[in-house]
């Protein structure tokens, strides 16, 4: 049993004031949960114990800070899955945060059960009824974590990192959320976001051996394997042989129902997107927090599956502190786009021969109503993104070619990042290749510092490229601007340009 009554005459009453001030309020949430096609689930219902009345002076960062898996490295994995032609298994562990256990000496943790949560608790087990107060409520001490808690998802990390460790896997060093180990002579590697864990091995006995560990030290967990999986709210399609389709069909279908649309539109944004008209009504409180959740869900479906939207999308988030009907016409504008194209998803591939990191990074000059400029930024392993950045600059440049370089320099992290992630999984890389379609910025790359008068200003900071260059990590290369796929993440194309880029971007097959 998860709780410990506490009774009035006994362990309540010895409680401090400080103790019983600091007891945590339980709730009981009701969710829908529906696979990511959009099909109904299950009823799920969890009682969660508000953490808010902890006191967090108790605690250090590394007692409640949890990891999850960044999207990029679930795509790395997947696209490199695909690439090997491995076999594919999805594992969710019930109850995941129940499984922790308090740290040896830590402060006891009180729950206050409200009359209705006490009955429904003396229901399932008529002992607690002796434990029950006079207004019906019922305090009880938590034995295991329990979801609200600030350090139960950190203490399953733990839980759930001692169970993989025992099993042989690693951590890589770039990712704690991702796991390897050598099975049979082949590399297993696996994924965990929370209670959801994806799992890839040549060997199908590698992922059985998993299954059948985690089932004897958990008891209750679910097990999807085949070649079509939900995981994260996306659906990883490993039907064709080499590659992965991802997509969130389901997620868009729901969230454009939500609104009342008119006709489907081919573009996410119109050339003005940036535009904004100060004499545009506010929206009212309602229709404010509408377009804020809305502008939510589209943020998150811009970061996964259709980055084309991710130009209108990095707009919109910047306005939905005073939103307006202007703005919310751009919003529908987004929806519409999507009402059209919700079969679309990204397509992963790897390069067959050897891994390698295809880079393209662009800047639009000064397009935003301040003059800052805007970088997208592109990231496959042959074709499909595994990483899409799409933000307006933090500083002011004086020149298109000072704009390239700003973006550059704010890419090169993720790049080396994720260089270092697959070298890391154990794979030689190349330099990653990275497309520009600046020859002015490419020559300044080159030389390491500027080359006239008019780049003498620009900090030294932004010169490391060079650096990574010499050193064989990256290889800057000219891609001329109608083929810059990032392109299409600086600035609201239109017409056949949007198309063509859309559809190298996702990798429509």
């Amino acid at each position: 049993m998860t709780l410990v009554p506490l009774k009035e005459s006994t362990c309540f009453s010895k409680l401090s004031q400080a103790q019983k001030g600091r007891s945590t309020r339980s709730f009981l949430f009701y969710k829908e949960k529906y696979f990511p096609d959009g099909k109904f689930d299950k009823l799920k219902a969890r009682l969660v114990a508000s953490g808010d009345a902890q006191d967090r002076s108790l605690y250090v960062d590394s007692q409640t800070s949890s990891p999850t898996v960044s999207t990029e490295t679930v795509f790395m994995v997947a696209a490199i899955a695909g690439r090997e032609k491995r076999k594919v298994t999805t594992i969710d562990i019930s109850s995941a945060f129940l499984r922790g256990k308090f740290e040896e000496g830590s402060e006891p943790i009180i729950m206050r059960l409200d009359r209705e949560m006490a009955d429904a608790l003396c229901k399932i087990d008529p002992k607690y009824k002796a434990f029950k107060r006079p207004d019906g409520s019922l305090y009880v001490q938590l034995k295991k974590p329990l979801y609200g808690l600030i350090e139960a998802a950190k203490l399953w990390f733990d839980e759930i990192s001692r169970t993989l460790q025992s099993l042989g896997f690693k951590q890589n060093a770039y990712d704690e959320c991702c796991w390897n180990r050598v099975f049979q002579g082949k590399q297993h590697t696996i994924v965990i976001h929370v209670d959801d864990i994806l799992s890839t091995c040549e060997l199908e006995e590698g992922n059985q051996q998993l299954i059948g560990a985690l089932k004897a030290k958990y008891e209750q967990i679910g097990v999807s394997e085949g070649l079509v999986h939900s995981y994260l709210g996306m659906t990883f399609d490993f039907s064709v042989s080499g590659r992965v389709m991802v997509n969130q069909e389901g997620y868009i279908s729901e969230l454009v129902a939500s609104e009342d649309l008119k006709r489907p539109v081919k573009t996410p944004a119109t050339a003005d997107l940036f535009e904004i008209d100060p004499d545009s009504p506010r929206l009212d409180k309602h229709g404010s927090e509408n377009f804020h959740s809305v502008t939510a869900k589209l943020l998150f479906l811009s970061k996964r599956t259709r980055p084309e939207i991710c130009v209108a999308v990095s707009f919109l988030t910047s306005r939905v502190q005073e939103s307006t009907e202007q703005d919310m016409g751009k919003l529908k504008r987004v929806l519409r786009y999507l009402l059209g194209t919700k079969h679309l998803g990204i397509t992963l591939e790897a390069d067959a021969q050897v891994i390698r990191l295809r880079c393209f990074v662009d800047a639009s000059y000064g397009v935003h109503k301040d003059c800052k400029s805007h970088t997208g930024t592109v990231i496959s392993l042959g074709s499909g993104p595994v990483l899409v950045k799409s933000v307006k600059q933090k500083i002011n440049t004086k020149s298109s070619t000072e704009a390239e370089l700003v973006g550059l320099s704010d890419s090169m992290s993720v790049i080396i990042w994720c260089r270092n992630f697959l070298e890391e999984q154990g794979y030689k890389m190349p330099p990653a290749q990275v497309f520009q379609d600046n020859m002015s910025t490419i020559a300044m790359v080159r030389s390491g510092k500027p080359t006239s008068d008019r780049t003498r200003h620009i900090n030294i900071r932004f010169f490391f490229i060079h650096d990574r260059e010499k050193n064989g990590e990256i290889r800057i290369e000219y891609r001329s601007t109608e083929t810059m796929l990032a392109d299409i993440l600086t600035k609201p194309l239109q017409g056949e340009q949007f198309e063509l880029l859309r559809d190298e971007l996702l990798n429509v097959k």
